[in-house]
């Protein structure tokens, strides 16, 4: 479905009235709380509690217009956030185990999907 979803959205950009158009990422984070009932679903956050992060990337016109989701992606955890390694072991992992690597593979994925012909 984001295949569809994404082509749809590169679309509307080709034939967008802009002179550039911004290709926005943000996470937010879902959460089910504690319910039990949910099977699969893995922790958001350092509690107990269920969800995921659901990681956008939108194409907006420079006029403020949204054209649609270029890319998408969740995350979940099977544990709650590991509180114990130090902020120094933390720092020195490589960029793709941390969790800001999300980041950067959302941008290659727009690179991918986006024609060179189109400017953003």
């Amino acid at each position: 479905m984001l295949d569809s979803v994404s082509r749809a959205t590169v679309e509307k950009m080709k034939y967008a009235d802009a002179e550039w158009i911004l290709a926005v990422q943000d996470t937010t984070s879902v959460g089910f709380g504690n319910r039990k009932a949910i099977k699969g679903m893995g922790y958001h956050c350092s509690t107990e509690q269920k969800g995921m992060h659901m990681h956008s990337s939108i194409a907006v016109a420079d006029q403020g217009i949204p054209l649609g989701v270029l890319y998408q992606e969740t995350h979940t955890s099977d544990t709650r956030r590991d509180e114990s390694a130090t902020k120094d072991e933390k720092c020195s992992r490589p960029i793709e185990e941390k969790e800001s690597y999300r980041w950067i593979h959302t941008m290659n994925e727009m690179y991918q999907r986006i024609p060179e012909n189109i400017r953003y």
